[in-house]
């Protein structure tokens, strides 16, 4: 059986590994390599026997074991991965002369442990690391790493490297981020290689490494194209706000592409202001033969297309009022005057922890984002101020409340400062909120988004239908307002059950 098994391993790791101090202090490399070896192909591998071993042997004799680890078959990263650890010194300059001699031999997947384990980049060449990425061929992994942290973007053809990643699919992103990182040519063409396959990713990478839609304007404009389109699907703004041209931020492809869109609908409202919103666009531009090509035809039919007075029908929130009943029976109060900003402040200030998370209007690749609201809720009531409004009359009070020595946490909160740095300007980032989403690896199954985490703690279903939502129209649906609040409500309540369950260590993280 498996149980009988395991034992017998044991004692043959032990028994290979038991002469390893003795083998070192001789020298004895031919024993030392086939007693590795050994060690090597048993299943699964006893590191603690490896650890013991390397413990007794004198520091500053691993020359000799360096030097028969090329030699070995199997997974010997696991070896260098501990004798790195446990001996090779910064002062055992004989283990390092000897692992910079031997280090062509290390099979490509070792690579970068043996060279950095040993600390041996200054000893290897550039040309050394170029025949190493003539061998390694298809390793996009690999390649990009050597590319990557030995900075060889200017020596090698990075546009026929960047291209083989393209075959990785989902990891191309991530493979082409290492391989390019900190060279601003190779940045480039890693974000217009992507943009051809997965623009998603290509904005990714562009925001990263800190690049503007001015640098790349079809990488954006495709991020804006889809953006408004899902707004218009899921009825997330007003048509009528959407026709003027404001919430494109005037910008004359995707104000092209909207009113494209609109008019090749199947629903009447928005056939109606497709024709609307080409009027506004030929005030501003000259014809667009796709603009016009989609609305001619409709121009007979206007009379026909007048849009419901009513909202477009809505789905069933009835799951979505009764959270906001049970975690906020105080209510959600919209607070878009001083008055009821400085009633809303005195009670905040009486609480003990309170939950904040802002909303902005979804990144059309045109302008800053901005935020348009920001909620802070208490255990009974959410208070949602308008930042469109308050910023300018309130930002003072807004940023010294978020610095006040007082518990207030939000979920992934850093991803939340660079909009409300935009609305506020006396606000530079700095504040007292914590990052609850920091702590979340304490919770089952180590949730990373705030509706998996309160899915775990709170076993409750957390609504994310409305994140698109234009958060600077107004007035804003109720289904938004009851959305925005229970953000803030959650970041709260999954705090508070953290803290339950990791005690001290949640509070340190």
């Amino acid at each position: 059986s498996s149980f009988e098994m395991a034992p017998k391993a044991a004692v043959q790791s032990k028994s290979c590994l038991a002469e390893l101090p003795d083998l070192v202090a001789r020298d004895d490399q031919p024993t030392l390599q086939a007693n590795l070896q050994q060690w090597l192909n048993e299943t699964p591998l006893d590191i603690k026997a490896l650890r013991v071993g390397l413990s007794k042997c004198k520091k500053g004799s691993f020359a000799s074991l360096i030097s028969v680890l090329p030699y070995l078959s199997g997974p010997s990263e696991v070896v260098i991965k501990f004798l790195a650890q446990e001996g090779c010194r910064d002062d055992d300059l004989a283990a390092q002369d000897s692992a910079a001699e031997f280090w062509p031999r290390v099979p490509a997947h070792t690579l970068f442990t043996w060279i950095m384990g040993f600390k041996i980049s200054s000893r290897v060449t550039t040309p050394q690391l170029l025949a190493r990425l003539e061998e390694l061929e298809s390793d996009c992994h690999s390649i990009a790493k050597i590319v990557g942290d030995f900075h060889l973007h200017d020596s090698v053809d990075v546009r026929r490297h960047l291209s083989d990643t393209l075959k990785l699919k989902s990891e191309a992103a991530d493979v082409m981020r290492v391989m390019a990182s900190g060279h601003d040519q190779s940045q480039r063409i890693a974000i217009e290689l992507l943009c051809m396959r997965d623009n998603k990713n290509a904005v990714k990478l562009a925001k990263l490494w800190q690049y503007s839609a001015q640098d790349f304007p079809q990488v954006f404009e495709e991020a804006g194209k889809r953006t408004v389109r899902w707004m218009i699907r899921d009825d997330a703004i007003s048509l009528e706000h959407l026709s003027t041209g404001d919430f494109v931020g005037h910008n004359p492809a995707l104000f092209s592409f909207m009113i494209v869109f609109l008019a090749r609908s199947k629903r009447s409202d928005h056939r109606y202001y497709a024709i609307r919103a080409r009027e506004v666009f030929n005030q501003w531009y000259p014809l667009d033969a796709a603009v016009e090509s989609a609305v001619q035809p409709l121009l007979g039919q206007v009379n026909s297309l007048q849009p419901d007075a009513r909202l477009p029908e809505e789905s069933n929130h009835a799951d979505v009022v009764a959270t906001v009943a049970q975690w906020l029976p105080g209510g959600v109060h919209w607070v878009d005057t001083i008055p009821r900003f400085e009633e809303a402040v005195d009670k905040l200030q009486q609480e003990h922890v309170i939950g904040i998370d802002t909303e902005w209007r979804p990144p059309l690749g045109v302008g800053d984002q901005r935020t348009g609201i920001m909620q802070l809720a208490t255990a009974e009531e959410c208070f949602i101020f308008d930042m469109v409004v308050l910023a300018e009359s309130c930002g003072d009070r807004i940023v010294q409340l978020l610095r006040e020595d007082r518990t207030m946490v939000g979920f992934s909160w850093p991803s939340d400062r660079s909009p409300l740095k935009n609305r506020c300007p006396g606000y530079n980032g700095s504040d007292n909120v914590i990052d609850v989403a920091r702590a979340t690896k304490l919770l089952p199954g180590s949730p990373r988004s705030l509706a998996a985490a309160v899915e775990a703690v709170l076993g409750s279903k957390l609504c994310k239908d409305h994140r698109l939502a234009d958060w600077e129209r107004r007035p804003l649906r109720p289904e938004h307002l009851a959305y925005a609040a229970l953000d803030a409500a959650a970041a709260r309540l999954v705090y508070l059950r953290v803290l339950e369950i990791g005690g001290p260590a949640a509070a340190a993280l």
